[in-house]
């Protein structure tokens, strides 16, 4: 990629035990042309000096910024990804460690004019032992592409997994309130360029007890009201005439089950879900035809139960 820009947006929140270790990674890839952006939410426990250290250590790798109060997973990302400078921005938990080759793999397959963001696979890990599967253990595939609707009732992309071309930044920013942030970046990319996948884990991806993520899903946000909000902020976004049909169609059909149905199953949603099985529950993975419909169904009816 002629040896452009990279650069790591990287979110802290009170992440002393972990941080080190995923700090060193990002330094040690391959990739070598790279910026580290550091945006700690206001920690109370000793992330910032681990921060600090390190950007004496390597003061032209590391840009760091403390919040001057705790603002949130989103928009702490929200502000991390708008300081990155690079030709190419990726995402960084804080308590994961990247294989040495990831940004170079990531590069290699974001390498056409109409891709404009990338992505790999990751293996979980807890108490420094490696899972037998990786995290999308449960896929029959890793999304590519740039099909919006199969994006719309699930998020098959993960944040720390990505790597997308700066001219995404100014499309998918601000994060709409109540949006999962890669959820929202993924799902905009699909409207201005295809997205490629890369099988191999390039991500070790740590299960603890204090994940931000797991925060993140613990608030209490019903999931109606979120896919509500998702959809019609995806509404307003570049579409092709066909996935506009559909998206209009599902938006009618979650406000009025939230208007009506709420915390009750709803047969019209259903039936629309069950009608687009194939395109919504795409990413299933089972063992036959037979499985496969069933898994469908009770997905169908899950959503359609919120």
């Amino acid at each position: 990629m002629d040896n452009k820009l990279v650069s790591i947006a990287l979110c802290t929140f009170n992440g002393e035990l972990y941080l080190p270790e995923q700090l060193q990674s990002i330094l040690d890839q391959t990739y070598t042309n790279i910026e580290i952006i550091i945006c700690d939410d206001y920690s109370s426990d000793n992330t910032w000096s681990i921060i600090k250290s390190f950007q004496n250590k390597y003061p032209n790798k590391i840009k760091a910024f403390k919040n001057e109060r705790n603002i949130g997973y989103n928009k702490n990302f929200e502000r991390a990804i708008s300081y990155c400078q690079g030709d190419y921005i990726a995402i960084s938990d804080q308590d994961d460690i990247w294989l040495p080759d990831k940004v170079s793999s990531l590069l290699n397959i974001l390498d056409s004019e109409t891709t404009i963001l990338a992505h790999c696979s990751s293996i979980n890990f807890s108490n420094n032992k490696l899972k037998l599967h990786s995290d999308n253990r449960n896929w029959s595939y890793m999304f590519s592409g740039n099909d919006t609707r199969e994006l719309i009732f699930k998020n098959l992309i993960s944040g720390h997994n990505i790597l997308f071309k700066k001219e995404l930044v100014d499309k998918c920013l601000p994060i709409p309130e109540g949006i999962f942030y890669d959820w929202w970046i993924v799902t905009v990319a699909t409207c201005y360029g295809n997205i490629v996948a890369l099988p191999e884990p390039k991500v070790k991806r740590r299960i603890h007890g204090n994940n931000a993520f797991r925060s993140i899903k613990q608030k209490k946000v019903k999931k109606l009201e979120r896919l509500s909000v998702f959809i019609n902020h995806v509404s307003n976004l570049k579409l092709s005439p066909g996935t506009s049909t559909f998206i209009n169609e599902a938006r009618i059909l979650i406000e009025n089950k939230r208007k009506k149905y709420p915390g009750r199953f709803d047969k019209n949603l259903f039936f629309f879900l069950f009608k687009n099985r194939g395109l919504i529950f795409k990413y299933k993975k089972r063992s036959s035809v037979i499985t496969k419909e069933w898994s469908s169904v009770k997905a169908a009816f899950s959503i359609a139960s919120y």
